[in-house]
């Protein structure tokens, strides 16, 4: 739970850095806003008149907290399972703060989890909006897709044009934290299957997403790297569609 706290914070406060002017200024503003409400509740909080008093006061604080703090972001991220953790630790956090710290030091951490929320629902929204110029692109292929027998994503192609952390740019396969399923191998047969048939279950053509290196020959496409296995994969150029994002228009 501690480490998944302080993985979406670190991530959340990342995104408040990077994000865009307007963004930033948001952020200021409820920052500020938040800190004087929290100096005073955890004050308030504290002069209670009796343990109990404190205790529970403490408590629904600190599940409501976990409940607002997570509602913008964590809760629709793909990692869900995660979120919830991260959730709940803000949540004691929350809930510790109302007695174990000085309003001040207190506000200051509550104000650190608001931003760490707000960089958050930033990401996942970039994330929805590039997932959607995705999905586009791919429908433009419909027909092409129709009729091939395998069909191959360059995911690498996208990637390699999205900076999203501060790790290696090797590793970033759009598969790390905000990667964003959508971008793996069962995630473009779902969305070949959409593009193609709908919701209903239909036979699609065989899916590979490539995340290394590709090499397309007269007789066959080369991956390095498959996203799925991490293994290299060979096939035979015939009937083989290759879908890559070099030209798409980033949103």
């Amino acid at each position: 739970m501690g480490f998944q706290l302080a993985r979406n914070v670190g991530y959340g406060l990342w995104a408040v850095l990077s994000g865009p002017t307007w963004f930033q200024l948001w952020c200021a503003v409820a920052a500020f806003i938040v800190g004087l409400w929290s100096a005073r509740w955890i004050g308030e909080v504290a002069r209670a008149p009796d343990a109990q008093g404190r205790w529970k006061a403490r408590v629904a604080c600190g599940l409501l907290s976990a409940i607002f703090l997570v509602a913008p972001a964590a809760m629709v991220l793909v990692e869900s399972r995660q979120s919830v953790l991260a959730a709940i630790g803000m949540g004691v956090v929350v809930a510790a703060l109302a007695g174990g710290l000085k309003p001040p030091f207190g506000a200051a951490v509550m104000v650190v989890l608001l931003l760490s929320t707000q960089g958050l629902a930033l990401r996942q929204a970039e994330a929805s909006r590039l997932q959607a110029s995705v999905h586009a692109d791919v429908r433009q292929h419909r027909e092409e897709i129709r009729s091939a027998a395998f069909v191959v994503f360059d995911i690498s192609s996208l990637a390699h044009r999205v900076s999203y952390t501060w790790g290696d740019r090797k590793a970033n396969v759009l598969r790390a934290y905000w990667g964003i399923h959508t971008f793996s191998g069962w995630g473009f047969e779902s969305m070949v299957q959409e593009v193609l048939y709908g919701a209903a279950p239909a036979r699609v053509p065989e899916v590979r997403t490539c995340s290394g290196n590709l090499e397309i020959s007269k007789t066959s496409v080369v991956c390095d790297r498959d996203y799925a296995s991490q293994e290299p994969f060979v096939i035979d150029r015939t009937g083989a569609l290759v879908i890559d994002f070099k030209a798409m228009p980033l949103p």
